[in-house]
């Protein structure tokens, strides 16, 4: 009684207790901590009530807390010695919750002779029917000796529970692991490590999770539901729930139970999802490099359905990440535009369809190996087969059963389905509660902002039947919005009917992936305001500093300011032409750099290399005024193309706009450009387009002088209005008079610069001049420069900005034209007869390979309206650059967005031919006709089968990792349903499901000492996640 007086004291104090320990305190073990309670209200979850019980902290042994509890240990020894006292002066830390009416403890097994750790008052022993009943959940820290916090969540203050636990992630000082202590006789479970970097794979089995071995990370069963935890070296985790398309409704509600458990344990994934067999989002494929495979049927199963085996066919899907789905055996299953993998033995077939991919064929080639090495033990030949080849083709068509349904020719199945064809219409609610037409209210439609994500709050971005729906949830929101985002969103998605494959994501503030930024039309990284924002410099660089164009605040080199763009030295040959109608004018060399805006201009710029050590090649300008029509623009670009394909496709054609020229661009005009305005002359000088045009005479004619980078000069004839005048400039009016007016902000480069022009414009009497500073005006100028209203102090800044690149393959479809993203891209992804965007937001960059049949004028016209159409940013054309982009012809521009680049480093087909020659000679190296059987087995032991799957009868002679080397022949084939050289020509997944339908797989082999055993399993109630969940779910 005295005890439960103590537990419900303690308790009542929860409230008052602080949710920090003082620094410098280390745990080698922390106490037992059991979570419970009343069922959750809706709209807030229920309230954690922790009591702090103080312990004085001392060294322990790291051997004894291994043995004893079962978790992980520092390689330095280490005792601690946990006192409790009712005082709260104690100094130290643990963590002990209560939830009804008692704490429940580690167990009183340590003995004082074997460590020195007494417990006052924080064990409390249960007995129940004369047993002695004992929970335990432990935390252990890491291999390395970490300060921990404990995470407080009381009942007073969610939002203050809330911000301990987003704290974890940034913050070396945190819970370093789980241990989940499931007992089997005396043997201790495996642990749930949230710092053990990697990947972790769990499956459920019989209402248990278990875990699965490394090697079989990456194949995953159709009946099946898959847990997968991948941990970065960032600290940042990645929680997925698999569903396979046969698995049962009652297996998916389980397994959604323990990731809700791991997610609590986890103190809130940085990415959390459900995902679908074949509807997988890029972020879970990503974890498997060399892609997926999806097998037939449950991983344990009736001896009799397991031991049937017929050749299985598999689907490949996916340009970046591939998947092997497993489907029917029939030759209903072959098209035009799939990829097939027959898994036979001793060879494995992979068949090409004519219309497939170059990077999808070289994907599956790789999918192939992953197939042989992990199913196969490395043991079998790959055999590829291209629909062309028509001798190979009709052999493998004879190896497929008929079908009725015949052969499938279309082509809207692969191809089609991972492509986009339609607009996404994309929809921002905000997430209040659990009612979908009450608590999740409309905020926008796109164009969404990055404004309209507030930190308190949790929102949900819709972007159709056929994408992830999105749960973001900000940092100082409630707990109660950070566990119920993904519940929530699953009712939005059956609220409005969507399929039941649809995946459904949650992300954290701070950790979103690039392709979620993107659908917002401006992102900016919190993470940017806290850097620092000034650059250090030493004596031998500080020379060659200057001051950032953009940022009065910072200081920044040359190369720093100018690297995006910057890649031309200005060496090489030019000429110029003036488009006029269908025809080309070309001009003097002496004419590079004077524009008039109504008409438009092509330059081609040969250049022997360039900055940063590119290569040489050509630019193909094509510079449109900004008083010319539309019709004179597509002449314009169609010019461009055309000059482009009588060069043999070698240039990069580049459209530059009326004012928004880039920095190299100038380094092509030597620095300066002067544009003429066409309303001010006649058309005959613009005909003739002298380098020095006559200026009207009985007008003033005023001109804006801007300085656009570091060497670059702009000269543009404006008319003689105050509405055009600008403080971050220097104007010259040439009339009878001669005056220079400087703005408040104008450059001294600026200034001197309009001194000059004046000498260009009017050389005569280029020293009769007057020079009036802003504010200080005279009558005479406001006579000469008539007044129409204000002026603006400063140059409208470019809408667009520049972001991560994203690359896009195009690709066309019965008259339309769909797109699909690639994420993580690389060279590789570049098919030589596809074509590509390369978008970085304020630049939009369309790569077209060598054998591309459709990269004439009308095709890039078309394909970049489509694009741009379906751009959930709503961007126009006029605020953004666009390249066409030749393969073998790349600029540094595009080449630099590459982690490495290889002038044959293309996924085309030449990357295909060079696979199909390393696996003819691979195959030339593996004996097919090598005895397959373990040759464990001719050695073993014998022992019947009926003893065998005793455990705890078995000599010490048994293997207990491979069981069925000690069972006779007769044995192996009355227990297996076949022989034994039947059984190990089957893949490795067959035999490990053959095992365990047999139960001839052992639940007390440990494997290596990163993972966990295969056969322990995760139990309800005895482990941390269990209990912590007890009160939530």
């Amino acid at each position: 009684m005295r005890e439960k007086r103590l537990t419900d004291m303690s308790a009542s104090r929860s409230g008052e207790e602080s949710c920090h320990e003082p620094p410098g305190t280390y745990y080698g073990a922390t106490l037992t901590s059991q979570l419970g309670g009343a069922k959750p209200n809706r709209g807030s979850i229920r309230s954690l009530e922790c009591s702090r019980v103080y312990a004085r902290t001392t060294r322990i042994s790291d051997t004894i807390i291994g043995d004893k509890f079962g978790f992980c240990s520092r390689p330095t020894s280490a005792q601690s010695r946990g006192t409790t006292t009712r005082s709260r002066a104690t100094s130290a830390k643990s963590i002990a919750t209560s939830t009804r009416s008692d704490i429940v403890s580690a167990p009183d097994r340590v003995t004082p002779a074997r460590s020195k750790l007494t417990s006052a008052r924080s064990r409390v022993t249960s007995t129940e029917n004369g047993w002695e009943s004992t929970r335990t959940s432990t935390l252990c820290t890491s291999s390395l000796i970490r300060p921990m916090t404990s995470v407080a969540m009381t009942g007073t203050s969610s939002s203050c529970g809330r911000r301990s636990l987003r704290t974890r992630k940034k913050s070396s000082c945190s819970v370093a692991s789980t241990g989940l202590t499931s007992r089997t006789g005396n043997r201790s479970h495996t642990e749930f490590n949230a710092f053990h970097f990697g990947m972790s794979v769990w499956l459920l089995e019989k209402g248990s999770l278990v875990y699965t071995k490394q090697a079989d990370a990456g194949f995953f069963h159709q009946s099946n539901c898959y847990i997968v935890l991948q941990v970065d070296a960032d600290d940042t985790t990645y929680l997925h729930m698999w569903h396979g398309s046969l698995s049962a409704t009652s297996e998916q509600q389980v397994m959604n139970k323990y990731m809700k458990k791991m997610d609590l344990a986890l103190e809130g994934a940085s990415f959390l999802s459900i995902e679908h067999e074949g509807h997988e989002t890029s972020t879970f494929l990503s974890h498997f490099e060399d892609g997926i495979v999806v097998v037939e049927g449950k991983r344990k199963q009736l001896v009799s359905r397991a031991s049937k085996y017929v050749k299985r066919l598999y689907r490949v899907q996916g340009l970046k990440y591939p998947r092997a789905i497993c489907c029917e055996c029939v030759r209903s299953e072959v098209a035009d535009h799939r990829v097939l993998i027959l898994d036979g033995y001793p060879r494995m077939y992979v068949w090409m369809g004519r219309s497939t991919d170059y990077v999808l064929r070289v994907k599956a080639m790789r999918l192939a190996k992953k197939m042989r090495m992990w199913q196969r033990d490395g043991k079998g030949h790959i055999v590829v087969i291209d629909a062309t080849e028509k001798h190979l083709s009709e052999a493998f068509m004879r190896k497929l059963p008929d079908d009725e349904r015949g052969l499938n020719n279309n082509c809207d199945d692969v191809g089609r389905d991972e492509f986009s064809s339609e607009p996404l219409i994309r929809h921002l609610y905000r997430l209040n509660g659990d009612r979908v037409l009450y608590d999740m209210p409309l905020v926008a439609r796109q164009p969404l902002q990055q404004k309209y994500l507030t930190s308190m709050d949790c929102y949900l971005l819709d972007s159709g039947p056929s994408q992830p729906i999105v749960a973001w949830v900000g940092n100082e929101a409630d707990s109660d919005a950070l566990y119920s985002a993904l519940h929530r969103a699953q009712a939005f998605t059956q609220h409005h009917n969507y399929p039941s494959h649809t995946a459904v994501c949650r992300l954290t503030e701070g950790e979103e992936p690039s392709d979620f930024k993107t659908v917002f039309c401006w992102w900016r990284d919190r993470a940017v305001k806290e850097r620092q924002l000034t650059r250090s410099y030493t004596i031998a660089n500080i020379g060659r500093a200057l001051y950032s164009q953009t940022d009065r605040r910072t200081v920044a080199k040359l190369a720093e300011v100018w690297s995006d763009d910057h890649f031309l030295s200005g060496k090489g040959t030019y000429q110029i032409w003036r488009v006029d109608g269908e025809a080309l004018v070309q001009l003097a060399i002496e004419d590079l750099g004077v524009f008039f805006n109504r008409s438009c201009y092509i330059i081609l710029h040969r250049y022997d290399s360039g900055l940063d050590g590119c290569a040489g090649g050509r630019m193909l300008y094509y510079w449109v005024g900004s008083k010319c029509s539309g019709e004179e623009e597509l002449q314009a670009h169609k010019s461009a193309c055309t000059m482009d394909a009588s060069l043999g496709h070698t240039c990069s054609v580049l459209r530059v706009l009326d004012g928004k020229e880039p920095r190299h661009f100038f380094t092509v005009l030597q620095g300066s450009m002067i544009v003429y305005d066409s309303d001010l002359h006649s058309p005959q000088q613009e005909d003739d387009t002298p380098t020095k045009p006559l200026l009207t005479t009985g007008i003033p004619n005023m001109f804006c002088i801007r300085e656009i980078g570091p060497e670059c000069m702009r000269v543009e004839q404006v008319p003689p209005l105050t509405s055009y005048l600008n403080s971050s400039a220097a104007f010259l009016v040439i009339s009878e008079s001669r005056v220079v007016w400087y703005g408040k902000n104008a450059h001294a480069n600026e200034r001197e610069y309009a001194k000059n022009m004046l000498t260009y414009f009017c050389p005569e009497r280029c020293r009769d001049y007057s020079i009036i500073n802003e504010g200080k005006e005279n009558s005479e100028f406001w006579l000469t420069v008539e007044n129409n209203g204000d002026y603006p102090k400063e140059f409208c800044k470019p809408k667009l900005y520049r972001r991560v690149p994203t690359l896009t393959k195009c690709k066309m479809y019965f008259g339309e034209w769909c797109f699909q993203d690639i994420p993580s891209f690389s060279q590789e992804d570049l098919n030589e007869t596809g074509l590509y965007i390369l978008d970085s937001y304020d630049q939009v960059q369309i790569w077209c390979g060598s054998g591309a049949w459709d990269r004439d004028f009308s095709v890039i016209s078309q394909l970049l309206k489509a694009y741009l159409d379906k751009d959930p940013c709503a961007r126009c054309q006029e605020d953004m650059s666009i390249w066409t982009i030749n393969q073998n012809y790349e600029p540094f521009i595009f080449v630099r967005h590459f982690r490495s680049w290889d002038p044959d480093g293309y996924g085309g087909q030449v990357a295909y031919q060079a696979g199909r020659k390393r696996l003819r000679q691979e195959n030339a190296r593996i004996d097919i006709e090598c005895q397959m059987i373990d040759a464990g087995c001719i050695d073993a032991i014998k022992i019947p089968y009926k003893n065998l799957i005793k455990e705890e009868e078995l000599p010490a002679e048994i293997d207990l990792h491979h069981k069925e080397n000690h069972l006779s022949d007769a044995d192996f084939a009355r227990v297996m349903h076949q022989y034994r050289a039947q059984f190990y020509r089957l893949p490795r997944w067959k035999q490990a499901q053959i095992l365990q339908s047999t139960r001839l797989t052992s639940s007390s082999c440990s494997s290596s000492k990163h993972e966990p055993s295969s056969s322990q399993a995760l139990t309800n109630g005895d482990s941390l996640l269990g209990s912590i969940a007890n009160g939530y779910l």
